[in-house]
């Protein structure tokens, strides 16, 4: 194995590189490649949608939703 050899004991989802930089995303400072670091980028994966509005835990509410039942 040489270092350019993908790490096979990383789950695939770790090994993914979404903007063909050589850089896995759980390692790039900028996952989309639009120049903008992740810190700061609003859209930081580049699907077009804000991270501020992402379903993160999969229950199918926004991060920024909140549901109140009277």
């Amino acid at each position: 194995m040489v270092a350019s050899d993908p790490d096979y004991t990383k789950p695939l989802a770790a090994m993914r590189d979404r903007d063909n930089d050589g850089i896995p995303d759980d390692s790039d400072p900028d996952i989309d490649g639009d120049g903008i670091p992740n810190a700061q980028d609003p859209d930081s994966n580049g699907d077009g949608i804000p991270d501020s509005q992402q379903d993160h835990d999969g229950d199918g509410m926004l991060l920024n939703s909140l549901i109140i039942l009277l």
